[in-house]
């Protein structure tokens, strides 16, 4: 099964075809840009931390009515998190089959929808919104507070696989930032396996919009670590290189969240995050 495959995620076509209750969704795709430069920063997360992890990924859209109470849910797992002190990562991917029903959500992207189609075939779950995956292996309707809670403490019982450490890098173009990864894996020899990528995510947190049309029309919605980019990187390598566009980024509100991910089961297993 090639779902969750190597390649960098970008805005293209995609087509939306509606059978029952699942939608199906094709799109093209860029390959990644990486590049080499000179070590200037190290990581704010330590290589050898091996707190459990929990990545939550909510797929929502501006023109879905019951997309905000689980954005309220998502900022609440975060609120909630940061108090205990837990490694947890929420991460928004807006999709964008809504778009066609009277509001373009303007972080929607193509590439998010196929993202969302692939797990549906690995989880065999409906393709809805919104919908939440924890640890790329639960998934539930996101403004659902007892099955996220679950979901959570489930995953911070588990122990992570790997451990990643980020770095910034000089880049020698003004329009690009450059960073270098180090996965360490805590499972004896293990070197990376083509089953397994690491995600580069990039998220800017309260993204706020007045919705004009649709389900929502008139509505001032806030979203919490809204995804820019993502690149899904081949983890043959335990270390390398990549970049990001700087116009992803929103200073002193964006970061990097990198997981790794296995493509066949979904299942993530480490993660790890850079302040921008």
């Amino acid at each position: 099964m090639n779902s969750l495959r190597s390649s960098t995620f970008a805005v293209g076509y995609l087509t939306v075809v509606f059978v029952g209750s699942t939608i199906w969704l094709t799109n093209s795709r860029q390959p990644a840009a990486f590049a080499e430069g000179r070590k200037s920063a190290k990581s704010d997360v330590k290589r050898n931390e091996s707190q459990p992890i929990a990545v939550v990924e909510l797929f929502t859209s501006e023109g879905c009515s019951s997309c905000p109470s689980a954005d309220d849910n998502l900022r609440r797992i975060e609120n909630a998190a940061t108090k205990l002190d837990q490694k947890v990562f929420p991460l928004s991917f807006h999709v964008d089959y809504w778009n066609r029903l009277g509001w373009k959500d303007p972080f929607s992207q193509p590439a998010f929808s196929e993202r969302q189609q692939e797990y549906a075939a690995i989880l065999n779950s409906d393709t809805y919104t919104p919908q939440m995956i924890v640890n790329g292996i639960t998934e539930f309707v996101g403004s659902d507070r007892r099955l996220s809670g679950q979901a959570i403490r489930k995953a911070l019982e588990s122990p992570v696989k790997h451990t990643i450490a980020l770095s910034a890098l000089d880049s020698d173009d003004p329009r690009r930032l450059s960073f270098r990864y180090q996965v360490n894996s805590l499972l004896a020899k293990h070197q990376g396996t083509a089953d397994e990528v690491l995600n580069i995510a990039v998220a800017t947190n309260l993204e706020s919009i007045t919705v004009a049309r649709g389900e929502n029309g008139g509505r001032k919605l806030s979203h919490v670590w809204v995804v820019k980019n993502l690149q899904v990187l081949p983890l043959n390598s335990l270390e390398g290189t990549f970049r990001i566009d700087q116009s992803f980024v929103k200073q002193k509100r964006s970061r990097i969240v990198a997981y790794v991910q296995c493509r066949s089961t979904g299942a993530i297993t480490g993660a790890s995050a850079l302040g921008l």
